[in-house]
């Protein structure tokens, strides 16, 4: 029976790099933020594909999509206000919930 051929896709090799404390630091932070499973992992994308894509999560594209349509009804609202120089429910409707999600991205986790 033959020798099985090396995998060239395992990630078997380890480069070493010297860095200062403070490089090393911005690093890490830079990794959590871009939501890499380790620091190899950020390290190794950045130095191949020069950028990392963050997907969204489920909870950002909900709160997208939900800024995304109260900016539709404040802008439908402002028009009307200066149209007819009244407030309409909906302007006051759309203030109040974007003051809520506004106050719950300010509140601390």
């Amino acid at each position: 029976m033959a020798r099985p051929k090396n995998d060239t896709t395992a990630l078997s090799r380890r480069l070493e790099i010297r860095l200062s404390l403070d490089d090393e630091e911005a690093i890490k932070e830079r990794s959590l933020q871009a939501g890499c499973s380790s620091v190899s992992d950020y390290l190794r994308r950045m130095a191949l594909d020069g950028q990392i894509t963050i997907a969204m999560s489920r909870a950002d594209v909900d709160l997208t999509r939900e800024l995304n349509r109260i900016g539709v009804n404040l802008n439908q609202g402002i028009k009307k206000l200066n149209e007819t120089g009244r407030r309409s429910d909906d302007l006051m409707e759309s203030l109040t919930r974007l003051n809520t999600i506004l106050d719950q991205l300010e509140a601390p986790p």
